[in-house]
């Protein structure tokens, strides 16, 4: 079961037109003097009279702060179309829209929408038509809209969220609930006439495809004590339930959780602070029965449930549609399964911005928002999202030094898959704002800071390297950070990119800078002994006695080193294992794979044990960890969607896979696919079209074929020379 799919605002009506005869409502308390109700229900009915060509329901809604979620569940006649809004970037409010056509009738029809948030509540709806005799409007209802407080359906209960944000337990009293409510002739006539609020003064439309709902099969169902069974989904979901109405009364507690403890039951008191757990009181008398918020989880419990509905549990999911999406291919089934643990954690953890995770903070963070933007872009062409998450990003920046540094990367690589350069010439001067010109010392052109080089947390403008601070292995911090310059070199290096693409006069400044960065970088804080950098130099411009793996992957990966030091830190980093945390891995395996030890970094992309993405599945994980283990991290979450770098690595590193042109109109594809994959190769969607890259192992030597789509051109490196390919499929062979 999935929600309509989103639609774009008709051109011919603006924003202001939309919303004039649209007012703000909520429901009214229950008596005189209550305070205004979290939940509310509300409904109208609108009459139609002619064949409709096309039609969309706007929603807005507030405020979405509280929960980091959406507000409201809009339905028609008794379908749900989706919820929102997305949270807004600063002072604006945004709206949802979903294509109604194939819902409505010549008659009447019902809007339902179900809303909780405890702050500054309001709700504003819009049903604009287009009719086959070519005339608009935006729809009046018959009658008032009615509303309904919602906290005897939802009794008032506890929070399932964090100290970083409210969201509901879901206390459901059955008989309380206004089952049919989005239904045409519905009775009303006890709901009181919906409160009319403030307008909303600036309105937006969300700028993504709307989320949408799917349902899920367990793969596993055992029961675990008295009355209680357990339910495996066999992956990670954010929802909840859905479940047909059982015909009988029933008193149902419900437990979400993404582990099991020791004895196999679920883990619903999270490490990470969540409590999930439900409560459904239900008089038999119910249709399908959902949750109505976000639950992150692979396992539930229920007691309660009889054993003859067991079969009928579904997870409900919340999918962000991306569209199209890459087809891996190997024979390595180690690589195959943590692809396919990567792809579903993109797909089943997206959501409509690019957090950190649905379960602790359910807020963005610049560094997880660029490894997660990257993962989407190995696995679709779906832009919007990355879009909008940069542009929150710029207005609400996080603590860590280095973490903005990260937004021009996102930004240049954004456009240069996407192509959108109006996009980024509006983003520009707040990029170029991020940049730590501040911080360059005159004498060296390296970054000196002279507070915020002690690893402490969350605290504006202190370095991080890693997190957690166990997994720096041993990063001694200094005014002069060779991990935060490395940063700011691939930052300096992106922004003259950006500049160069729009004609900006500030393009060779920024290469200046990355050039002086990368000259006195290589010239103070290489240890040639070591074969790698050093982590920094201290308060006196004296080299830090130490060199965690760090130093030398940010420098190597962030195109510090030159081809020859390349080689040298990927020889130092190979007996190294994995010294570094999820989020540093992929500069760490990117390291290596430039340094010509792509045998090594295959060995631990598949690897097994506690620090690898295979333990995170042996552990119980449905989806990429936020650590490699609760050892490491012990409030760990297991569905960080930027824990999904292994779909990157292997697209643009393994298989060599680059856009050199905006839009990917030229590519580069240059494999470095080691003999351990007898074949490794990708159907991967990009907005130029589909490009396909197989390299294999046969026995007549090394084969590589190339699809190139029309209108494109590739670059082919292979075999140590350069080919450049035109559309079509091409192949080449090399001995061993």
């Amino acid at each position: 079961m999935t929600s309509p799919p989103a639609t774009k605002e008709h051109a011919s009506m603006s924003t202001p037109a939309l919303w004039r005869h649209s007012p703000a409502i909520w429901a009214a308390p229950v008596a005189e003097g209550d305070p205004e109700p979290d939940w509310a229900f509300l409904r109208c009915e609108v009459h139609i009279d002619r064949p409709v060509a096309e039609a969309t329901l706007h929603l807005a809604a507030s405020s979405p702060e509280p929960g980091r979620q959406f507000v409201a569940r809009a339905s028609m006649n008794g379908a749900e179309l989706g919820q929102g809004p997305v949270r807004a970037i600063a002072d604006e409010h945004r709206y949802s829209s979903w294509d109604a056509t194939p819902l409505l009738v010549e008659g009447a029809n019902a809007i339902g929408v179900v809303a909780w948030t405890p702050e500054d509540r309001r709700v504003q709806v819009a049903l604009r038509i287009r009719y086959r005799d070519g005339s608009e409007e935006v729809a009046a209802p018959s009658a008032p809209w009615t509303g309904l407080a919602g906290d005897r359906a939802y009794r008032p209960s506890g929070s399932i969220g964090t100290h970083y944000f409210v969201a509901p337990q879901e206390h459901l009293v059955g008989r309380d609930y206004p089952w049919g409510f989005d239904q045409p002739g519905f009775d009303d006539s006890a709901w009181s006439a919906a409160t009319t609020k403030e307008p909303f003064t600036t309105l937006a439309p969300d700028p993504t495809a709307a989320v949408r709902t799917c349902e899920a099969a367990p793969v596993d169902i055992a029961a675990v004590g008295p009355g209680t069974l357990r339910f495996d989904f066999g992956g990670t979901y954010v929802g909840g339930l859905s479940l047909p109405g059982l015909g009988r009364p029933a008193q149902l507690t419900l437990r979400f959780g993404e582990l099991l403890d020791e004895h196999g039951r679920v883990r619903a008191h999270m490490a990470t602070g969540n409590h999930y757990e439900d409560r459904w009181d239900l008089d038999g008398h119910e249709p399908q029965i959902r949750t109505w918020g976000l639950r992150v989880f692979r396992y539930l419990e229920i007691d309660g449930l009889p054993p003859e509905a067991a079969e009928s549990v579904r997870a409900l999911g919340h999918v962000h549609p991306l569209g199209e999406r890459t087809r891996f291919r190997t024979n390595d089934a180690r690589l195959r399964k943590v692809l396919d643990l990567c792809e579903h954690t993109m797909v089943q953890t997206n959501g409509p911005l690019l957090v950190d995770s649905w379960s602790r903070e359910r807020e963005p963070y610049e560094a997880d928002a660029y490894l997660q933007a990257k993962a989407n872009a190995a696995l679709s062409a779906e832009q919007e999202l990355a879009g909008y998450s940069l542009d929150y990003l710029l207005q609400r920046r996080t603590w860590p030094t280095e973490w903005p540094f990260y937004l021009v990367l996102l930004a240049a690589e954004h456009a240069e898959r996407g192509g959108d350069l109006g996009a980024l010439a509006a983003r520009r001067d707040q990029l170029a704002a991020l940049l730590p010109t501040d911080w360059i010392d005159p004498a060296t052109g390296l970054i000196r800071k002279l507070h915020g080089s002690d690893g402490s947390a969350s605290v504006a403008d202190h370095d991080i390297v890693d997190w957690p601070p166990s997994e720096r292995d041993g990063y001694l911090f200094g005014p002069v950070n060779t991990a935060v310059n490395a940063v700011a070199h691939g930052a300096f290096s992106a922004m003259a990119r950006i500049d160069e693409q729009l004609g900006h006069p500030d393009a060779p400044v920024h290469a200046e800078h990355a050039r002086r960065l990368r000259e006195t970088m290589n010239a103070l804080l290489w240890d040639e002994e070591a074969g790698t950098f050093i982590d920094g130099l201290d308060a006196d411009g004296a080299p830090l006695p130490h060199a965690a793996a760090h130093a030398g992957a940010f420098a190597s990966a962030l195109g510090v080193a030159d081809a020859a030091r390349t080689a040298r830190i990927a020889e130092h980093l190979a007996p190294l294992g994995m010294p570094v945390s999820v989020y540093a891995a992929p500069f760490l395996l990117r390291a290596l794979l430039l340094g010509g030890r792509a045998d090594v970094a295959f060995d631990l992309l598949v690897g097994a044990g506690d620090r690898s993405w295979l333990g995170m599945i042996e552990a119980g994980a449905g989806a990429t960890m936020e650590a490699w283990n609760e050892q490491v991290k012990p409030n760990v979450s297991c569905a960080h969607p930027w824990g999904a770098s292994p779909l990157f690595l292997v697209v643009e590193d393994l298989l060599g896979l680059r856009p050199l042109a905006p839009g990917y109109t030229e590519f580069a594809v240059a494999p470095q696919v080691p003999e351990q994959i007898g074949h490794l190769g990708a159907s991967v969607p990009t907005i130029a079209g589909l490009i396909e890259i197989d390299v294999s192992g046969e026995a007549a030597g090394r084969a590589v074929r190339v699809s190139v789509p029309e209108g494109t051109r590739c670059r082919l490196r292979w075999d140590g020379e350069e080919h450049l390919l035109g559309p079509g499929p091409h192949a080449f062979d090399r001995n061993r």
